[in-house]
């Protein structure tokens, strides 16, 4: 009899393996799916934002006119004018060196801009201003002074009218970052013209950068942008 009621109760409520199966299988889903949600929710929580870092060329301190430049300084604006005559200074960078980002070479031919460390002045303007400070500090203290200025319009035009145009240096950048090999390295070539002489000179530097990160980087920079600074007072 209850074999017979139990076949009956299976004709009449027939059980559907099928469905079953899949509706465990959807709730596996959704328990993976909410564990995995949780995972990723707790990683993205946990993980601190990345944020940009801005750096100077020149500090305060290595813009500070040197002994040599305050002596000259108190002198009379004629005695100046005779002690250190002018020479305007051009500056230009590689075009790879325009953008904001730090460069660092990572092999032979390939180089990386470092997304998340920026220049805080564009380097062109930095480079010409720490380039123009050591010139005048190492040629105040030297045999002979001048009296290294920025190019402008003005001296240009002066220039070309004056019978006895005043020199110009002009100094092309074409190679001045980090490489991968911890050295940072600069290199160019730079003219001096004064008259009917000219003196075409190129110049190549690398040093070492004592500890990792970027701050040591740009520090070994400004040194070898005083070392430039040395090898064109020593040649002009």
């Amino acid at each position: 009899m209850i074999s017979r009621l139990s076949a009956g109760v299976a004709r009449c409520c027939p059980i559907n393996l099928s469905a079953i199966k899949q509706n465990v299988k959807s709730q596996r889903a959704a328990l993976m799916l909410l564990a995995l949600s949780s995972l990723l929710l707790g990683c993205s929580s946990s993980a601190e934002p990345k944020t940009t870092s801005y750096y100077l060329l020149n500090t305060q301190a290595s813009l500070l006119p040197s002994d040599g430049v305050n002596a000259a300084n108190q002198l009379s604006v004629a005695d100046k004018a005779q002690v250190r005559p002018k020479v305007v200074v051009a500056v230009s960078l590689a075009k790879y060196l325009a953008e904001p980002y730090l460069v660092m070479q990572i092999d032979k031919h390939k180089i990386h801009y470092a997304s998340f460390h920026m220049w805080a002045e564009p380097l062109i303007d930095s480079t010409r201003k720490a380039l123009l400070s050591d010139l005048n500090g190492l040629s105040a203290s030297g045999d002979k002074g001048y009296d290294f200025v920025v190019q402008t319009r003005t001296n240009t035009k002066v220039n070309a009218n004056a019978q006895a145009p005043t020199p110009v240096l002009k100094v092309q950048i074409d190679y001045f970052h980090v490489t991968n090999q911890s050295t940072v390295v600069l290199s160019g070539r730079y003219q001096y013209l004064q008259g009917d002489d000219e003196l075409d000179q190129v110049f190549a530097f690398e040093a070492k950068v004592p500890a990792d990160g970027y701050s040591p980087s740009v520090a070994v920079m400004r040194q070898l942008v005083n070392q430039l600074a040395a090898q064109i007072t020593a040649s002009i």
